[in-house]
């Protein structure tokens, strides 16, 4: 189980599976992100990406998408850390200046791992920055992230479908 539960709102409204949203072009879409820290651990040092891409429905995507979307905020950013049961929010915006079928994947890595001692949790014996001082670390993972130091959790629904239209 992911140790973070999502909530992702497009324009105020709740993403659904498989549902799609239409807007215009040049129609601002706000994403409302709501990450919230389900385990018992500290989550430390996590990135969290909105990353947009236009889906030519031919089989071919393309993810240069600079020049077709303006970012309202951060479409990237680092989260120094989500206490346990507390939760973390972010808003930013996209505005699409050409027809088409995009999509949005929301992500979140984490790039150092939990440091604590916690029962529930896998211990291993890891290289971090204080190997650079030539120490080894004792490093504590939540069981859900199965040992990997950079676990990309993915929202749910997995790919937010928006079709910009010309009106």
């Amino acid at each position: 189980m992911s140790p973070i539960r999502w909530e992702v709102l497009v324009n105020g409204r709740e993403c659904k599976p498989e549902s799609e949203s239409c807007f215009s072009v040049g129609d601002l879409i706000t994403f409302s992100i709501k990450l919230l820290n389900v385990s018992d651990v500290s989550l430390l040092s996590l990135n969290l990406f909105i990353r947009g891409y236009q889906d030519h429905q031919n089989g071919n995507q393309s993810y240069r998408i600079e020049t077709k979307r303006a970012v309202s905020g951060r479409d990237r950013l680092h989260i120094d850390e989500i206490k346990p049961h507390e939760e973390f929010f972010h808003e930013c915006g996209f505005t699409f200046f050409h027809s088409g079928v995009y999509k949005v994947d929301i992500l979140c890595s984490h790039n150092d791992p939990v440091v604590l001692q916690i029962p529930n949790l896998l211990e291993l014996e890891t290289d971090s920055i204080a190997s650079i001082r030539d120490k080894k670390t004792k490093t504590i993972y939540p069981r859900s992230w199965h040992k990997d130091p950079c676990l990309i959790q993915k929202c749910s629904p997995p790919t937010i479908d928006i079709t910009i239209i010309d009106e």
